[in-house]
């Protein structure tokens, strides 16, 4: 009761009564003590979870703003390089149809100058049949007929036998 162990009879007198009372009047404080700071621990540890919990919230929103931040830098550069993609093909388009607008040219062209020089093989032939000349040559009994193929620097033509064109 007072808080002291004692092996013979025990007497209670004034002053261990006011002990006793004294060591009981302790001994609730601390238990009132020990139940703040039971009630203090819970009330600690709830913040504490609550707090934590807070936490994890904001770092999952955090986390899920970058994967959403992540994604849509994604969608962006894809689709930059879709339109990149896009750019070129339009240019190597653009580029092939120049090419084959000169090669159709090109062919034009080679296509003119072929005709061209055959007509002039076709007017020149004509202009060397009208060039035939007699031969005074008195080889035989028939005169040989000689064919201009050129004309020389003062452009007189060139005759040689018909026989060795």
């Amino acid at each position: 009761m007072v808080g002291e162990e004692d092996c013979g009879p025990q007497f209670f007198t004034p002053e261990r009564v006011r002990a006793a009372i004294a060591y009981q009047a302790e001994k609730e404080r601390e238990e009132e003590a020990e139940k703040q700071a039971k009630i203090d621990n819970r009330a600690r540890k709830a913040l504490e979870k609550e707090d934590k919990e807070v936490r994890k919230q904001l770092a999952t929103e955090k986390r899920l703003r970058k994967r959403e931040e992540a994604q849509s830098e994604k969608l962006r550069k894809a689709r930059e390089r879709t339109e990149k993609a896009a750019k070129r093909k339009a240019e190597f388009e653009k580029k092939k149809a120049l090419i084959q607008a000169r090669k159709a040219e090109l062919a034009l062209n080679k296509a003119r100058t072929e005709a061209s020089k055959a007509l002039n093989k076709a007017r020149e032939t004509q202009k060397s049949k009208r060039k035939l000349v007699e031969s005074n040559l008195d080889g035989g009994s028939i005169p040989v007929a000689k064919r201009a193929i050129a004309t020389n620097s003062r452009g007189r033509p060139v005759i040689t036998p018909a026989r060795f064109t």
